[in-house]
Order: C-alpha cells, then structure tokens, then sequence
C-alpha cells in the first residue's frame, strides 16, 4: 500500500489499516486482493492518513492543501461506494420532480 503515496508512512500504521480492515499482510498482492473491498478500503484509509499527515519539512516532503484535499476526496469516493462509516462527505438527493430548493 506505501506504493501508492511518496510518503514515508511508519510500518506500524501501514499494518495496522492492514489488520484493520482483516488483510492478511503476508500474502501475494494479487488482482483479487486488490479488487476486494477490504484492500479498496484499506487505500481509501491509508489515503485519509495522508489527508492528516504532518509535513515533513526537514526532509523537504510536503503535502499541499490540493494533495490534502485529493486525498480525502479518493478516501471518501471509496467509503461512500462501499457504505463504510468512516464516509464523511454529504449525500444529496432530489424530493419530486418540481424541486426548486
């Protein structure tokens, strides 16, 4: 999963969105691992780590308000098509045919 970010991003936390959402670490990447829902939803919270990451500024890596914000957007697309409670964007919806709110 680090693969998908230019962060350093400790092991510890890395394992623990693992075991979190009940990967098993050692196994093969594989293309059914990463089409289930729990390695989606495993990036989708390794994203929203990155979205409350520190900047790094002593070891010249930084993470812009943009970056931040992609981050929590990529995060919340997952949890929203997955229903995952961690969701924390807002669902709209239409009432009738003559809404005009």
């Amino acid at each position: 999963m680090t693969s998908l970010v230019q962060y350093p991003i400790p092991d510890a936390n890395v394992e623990k969105i693992g075991v979190d959402r009940g990967l098993t670490l050692t196994e093969e990447y594989t293309t059914t691992i990463a089409e289930s829902d729990a390695y989606r939803l495993a990036e989708a919270d390794l994203f929203m780590y990155m979205f409350t990451a520190p900047d790094l500024k002593e070891q010249e890596i930084s993470i812009t308000p943009a970056d931040r914000k992609n981050y929590k957007n990529r995060a919340n697309r997952v949890y929203g098509e997955l229903n995952d409670p961690a969701f924390s964007g807002r669902r709209y919806g239409l009432i009738g045919e003559n809404y005009n709110g």
